[in-house]
């Protein structure tokens, strides 16, 4: 599994004095790969 950016989502958050800041909530791509696991059969 790994893990890869993404978008970055803006807001702001208000402040004193009329003044604002800014607020970054980024979002990442997540890639998990499953794959099945074969059994192995004993001779008897």
């Amino acid at each position: 599994a790994y893990v890869g950016k993404s978008i970055v989502m803006k807001r702001f958050h208000a402040r004193g004095r009329g003044r604002a800041s800014r607020i970054e909530k980024p979002f990442s791509h997540l890639t998990i790969v499953v794959r099945e696991v074969e059994e192995k059969v004993e001779a008897a």
